[in-house]
């Protein structure tokens, strides 16, 4: 009967039922077991088991049906398979071949009973092993004792697949020790050393068996360890249980400590420090290749000895009691001396720390060679003595700073050269040669580069030679220089000077050689600010001895040319109007009193000048120049009057002109317009007019007068300063008086040819008010 009209047959019977025609395809299935698997019946016909079950399962029915199909006899198998609803069951699986007239099988029958739910009671020991084994995370292989394997569990599977190995050569009813014996490839090394061990736990010549090998994937390395047990321990032979324990972990882990010790050791043999390991007796157990190569003793020498045999200044019982003072978790930091086989003193700072070696507590001491840090130390010291005793001339310290530095440096000379009008100048050296020129043209010279950079980094060059400066900068060539070493001075961060060190030889020159340079080059910096500072204070000090001076000139002024006459002016003055009946007479006598009243207040004013111009600050308010003016051109009338001089004020479209003043700033402008009366022609006119300049106010006094010399120009506001040509008596302090009240005010006073015609234009400018 075809093997579809079986299937449908057999629908109607409630065991699984399914066909095969090869291994792993299924030719049909009845209604129970397409029920079990969660199909169709249809939808089994021709699926390849792979795709019904997971790789575990398909693996084991597909090694099942091999057995089958090659035995050509019934088999009987369990089986744990997944129901539909994903529930692992396990099925006795029954498979009967079906032979044509050639004896070769045409399709097996399968049938399958749900044997789960049977008490532990029922199952064989067989099963009871199987479903243990298979629980457990190990792959597990029992071998009888003619070597076969009686039983796998899952784990030995996924093992078989992870090691790219045929599942049949690797199952129930495969001869192990016969596959171990005709291993090859790069797996085969430990084949025959594995079946010798099994077959002597079989035969009871060895309790146990282990053995380590590498199995790795192309993508990770591994390493398993083997061990096999008997599973009786009388009578011998028996069969035995084997099984692989995956290793890497631990073998990973143990490579990385041999790397790490391996590390650890090239790590410290190649440290510059030296490094001493010491037991806690005080004995050298460890050193490294700094500590034979420094020293100049044999490593087997240095471990002969002790701590004292390289520094004498320790004792045993010095050595115990650092050990017992460094703290458990931190590190002891001293410094001392080591002495060399040659006997050569070395200065030391150890660190010392408690550590694990080799399984002990052991001290591990880090010996660093300070040699340089201690010279250092020693140049740092002599600068700060230098600068501790650095006295009041500026100029001598920093000769002083220069020659310091070429002593630090053992140079050829050194030098600090200034730019000064256009030249540079050697203003300090130490050590130049006597012909050595201290001005040059700057062009070409390391310095002025250095100079013309400005940046404080470090200039060096260890040979000139094969630098553009062998041609440019003369003293290369003069002098045989090899080396060179600068930097910038600075005063108050402008770029003045270059402090530098030459050799004839060359040096390669240090981080601690520019640190030195740099402090030293930051001092003359200093010393450049505070000589300028000097001098401004020179300056100031000057300025106020001026101002006193001119205060004195004041009061010496007031008391003896201005205010003498003009008291005899008011005694008779005010006489003359006791005694006049005269109305017009006396309307003249009262403008001469109100007029010397005036005078005498405004030489106290000037007076008042003086001490204003020692001062800071000066109260502003806005008033109305226009109205000041005005004020002062009525005030003036008089002396206008007398010489028939028209004042005419030209007053522009502006109602208003405020700007910000003091009431002094009347008495510049009474200074300039009685001038231009004092100067005029009789029967001339003085025109005084008001511009806008945007942000301040020009005031204009126009004469006729006969004009003012451009060479007089420029210090007709100077005090007692009067043009050449002038003729009338006086001190000639109006028009200095008159800068002094403008500069107070920030404004501008200046005089220029009159643009009418002849005469002078004297200008004010004050700035307004907002």
């Amino acid at each position: 009967m075809d093997p579809v009209e079986e299937n449908h047959l057999l629908d109607y019977i409630g065991i699984q039922l399914w066909f095969l025609v090869d291994e792993k395809t299924y030719s049909g299935a009845n209604k129970a077991h397409a029920d079990f698997l969660g199909f169709e019946d249809r939808d089994l016909k021709n699926r390849d088991f792979l795709d019904i079950f997971d790789e575990n399962e398909a693996e084991i029915n597909i090694t099942n049906n091999k057995r089958a199909f090659a035995c050509k006899e019934k088999t009987l198998a369990k089986e744990w398979v997944k129901n539909s609803d994903g529930v692992k069951r396990l099925l006795s699986i029954t498979r009967t071949p079906k032979l044509d007239k050639k004896g070769d099988v045409e399709y097996i029958i399968c049938s399958a009973e749900d044997i789960t739910d049977f008490t532990s009671s029922e199952k064989t020991n067989e099963e009871l092993l199987s479903e243990i084994t298979d629980r457990l995370p190990d792959n597990l292989a029992v071998i009888d004792t003619d070597g076969t394997i009686i039983h796998v569990n899952d784990g030995w599977r996924e093992f078989a697949r992870n090691n790219d190995l045929d599942p049949e050569r690797c199952s129930e009813g495969t001869n192990y020790l016969k596959v171990c014996n005709e291993a090859t490839g790069d797996k085969s090394e430990e084949a025959p050393v594995a079946a010798k061990g099994i077959r002597d736990v079989i035969q009871g010549y060895k309790d146990t068996f282990e053995l380590e090998y590498p199995c790795h994937a192309p993508d990770k390395e591994r390493w398993f360890i083997m061990k096999v047990i008997p599973l009786n321990k009388k009578p011998r032979p028996c069969p035995v249980l084997m099984y692989h324990l995956d290793i890497t972990e631990r073998k990973q882990t143990e490579y990385e400590l041999k790397r790490s010790e391996e590390n650890y050791k090239e790590l410290i043999d190649g440290m510059s420090d030296t490094v001493w390991v010491m037991d806690l007796d005080g004995n050298f157990i460890d050193v490294n290749k700094a500590a034979v190569n420094v020293l100049g003793y044999t490593r087997e020498e240095l471990l002969s000895m002790k701590p004292q045999d390289i520094d004498s200044s320790l004792n045993p019982e010095y050595i115990q009691n650092l050990f017992k003072q460094i703290p458990a978790d931190k590190v002891q930091v001293f410094e001392t001396t080591h002495v060399t086989k040659d006997e050569k003193p070395i200065p030391v700072e150890i660190n010392s720390s408690i550590v694990n070696y080799n399984g002990k507590t052991a001290i591990l001491s880090v010996a660093r060679n300070i040699t340089k840090r201690k010279q250092l130390e020693e140049r740092l010291n002599k600068v700060n003595s230098t600068l501790v005793n650095l006295g009041p001339d500026h100029d001598e310290n920093i000769q002083r700073l220069t020659s310091l530095c070429g002593e630090l440096f053992d140079a050829d000379a050194a030098l600090y050269n200034r730019l000064v009008n256009g030249m540079m100048y050697t203003q300090a050296h130490w050590n130049a040669p006597a012909d050595y020129n201290p001005v040059a043209y700057p062009e070409g010279h390391i310095c002025y580069e250095v100079i013309m950079d400005g940046s404080k980094k470090i200039w060096s060059f260890k040979d000139l030679n094969n630098t553009p400066y062998a041609a440019t900068d003369p003293n290369v060539t003069n002098y045989g220089l090899k080396s060179y070493i600068g930097r910038v001075v600075h005063c108050n961060e402008e770029p003045v000077g270059a402090l530098c060190v030459v050799f004839q030889h060359g040096v390669e020159f240090t981080d601690d050689d520019e640190h030195i340079i740099s402090i030293i080059a930051s001092s003359i910096s200093s010393e450049e600010e505070r000589k300028k500072a000097a001098e401004y204070l020179q300056e100031y000090a000057r300025k106020l001895e001026t101002l006193n001076e001119t205060r004195e000139m004041f009061t010496d002024i007031l008391r003896h040319d201005l205010l003498n006459p003009i008291g005899l002016v008011k005694g008779f003055a005010d006489l003359l109007y006791k005694k006049e009946k005269d109305t017009a007479k006396l309307n003249l006598i009262e403008k001469i009193i109100r007029n010397n009243s005036r005078a005498i207040e405004l030489i106290e004013k000037a007076g008042e000048l003086a001490k204003i111009e020692c001062m800071d600050n000066i109260e502003f308010q806005p008033m109305d120049v226009s109205n000041i003016l005005q004020k002062t051109i009525t005030e003036l009338q008089s002396n206008s009057v007398d010489k028939n001089i028209n004042i005419k004020f030209v007053n522009g479209s502006n109602k208003h002109y405020y700007a910000n003043v003091n009431p002094i700033v009347q008495q510049a402008f009474s200074n300039l317009i009685s001038n231009s009366i004092k100067y005029s022609p009789e029967g001339s006119e003085v025109i005084v007019d008001i511009l806008d300049k945007g942000d301040y106010w020009k005031i204009r006094v126009k004469d006729s007068g006969p004009g003012i010399p451009d060479e007089d120009k420029s210090q007709l506001f100077d005090r007692f300063k009067r043009g050449k040509a002038k003729t009338t008596a006086g001190k000639g302090l109006g028009l200095s008086i008159v800068k002094s009240i403008i500069d107070l005010h920030g404004g501008s006073v200046d005089v220029e040819d009159n643009p009418d015609g002849e005469g002078s234009m004297f200008w004010i400018s004050v700035e307004k008010s907002r």
